[in-house]
C-alpha cells in the first residue's frame, strides 16, 4: 500500500495495465470519502467457470471445489499484518462471488447458469 497524490488517476493506471491492476474502488461519498483503491495482484487467483471446473488464472484446471480452494490458499498465504493508523485494507484478496456460487454450499440448488462472460467466483491474490 503505498499513498498517491490526490490528483493521480487511477481509472488511467487501471486501463494502462489491466492485469496488474485488476480492480479499482472509488469512493464517491460525500464529506467522509477517505480512501480510493486499485489493487495490484502478482498475477495468482483463481476462478470458477460456468462448467462447474475451478481454475487457476492461467486455465489450469484446479481439484476441489472453489471455496475450499480459496481457503486454502487463504491459510496458506498468512494474515497480513495490520499498520495502526494506515490505511484500512492492506493485501488479501479481492472476490467476486456471484449468486449461482450458492450451489457449492448448498448442493441441492438447480440454478440456472448466467448469462455472459463473468465467471461465477473469481478471486485475485492483492
Amino acid at each position: 500500500m503505498r499513498p498517491l497524490p490526490a490528483d493521480t488517476d487511477l481509472l488511467s493506471l487501471h486501463r494502462l495495465a489491466p492485469a496488474r491492476y485488476p480492480l479499482l474502488l472509488e469512493s464517491v461519498a460525500g464529506g467522509n470519502a477517505r480512501w480510493d483503491h486499485v489493487f495490484a495482484t502478482d498475477g495468482s487467483g483463481m476462478r470458477l467457470d460456468a462448467d462447474g471446473i475451478t481454475r487457476d488464472l492461467e486455465g489450469n484446471a484446479l481439484e476441489g471445489g472453489f471455496l475450499e480452494l480459496l481457503d486454502a490458499a487463504w491459510r496458506a498465504a498468512g494474515p497480513v499484518d495490520r499498520v495502526e493508523g494506515g490505511p484500512p485494507f492492506r493485501g488479501g484478496w479481492a472476490l467476486y462471488l456471484g449468486y449461482e456460487l450458492a450451489a457449492q454450499i448448498e448442493p441441492v440448488l438447480r440454478l440456472p447458469n448466467a448469462p455472459g462472460p463473468l465467471p461465477i467466483a473469481l478471486a485475485l491474490r492483492c
